[in-house]
């Protein structure tokens, strides 16, 4: 049995994948229109006009653009 099946044999509410988060780290791992890493929809879904005209497709996260930490 795994993560998912348990999920729904103890009936907690939403799914599973609704009730965790990304941690993004470096995004090297994380592709960055396949992932729902921002919410319940990949960016793929969210924004199908700019993926139609994106370079490359299968890019991941951290070759989309530099990422600096916020300073608060």
């Amino acid at each position: 049995m795994d993560l998912k099946e348990v999920w729904v044999f103890e009936g907690w509410r939403g799914s599973f994948e609704d009730n965790c988060t990304w941690e993004v780290g470096n995004g090297r791992v994380i592709r960055l229109w396949e992932d729902k890493w921002m919410g319940n929809t990949n960016l793929k879904v969210k924004f199908p006009r700019l993926f139609s005209i994106c370079v490359d497709m299968e890019s991941f996260l951290w070759q989309a653009g530099e990422m600096k930490e916020h300073m608060g």
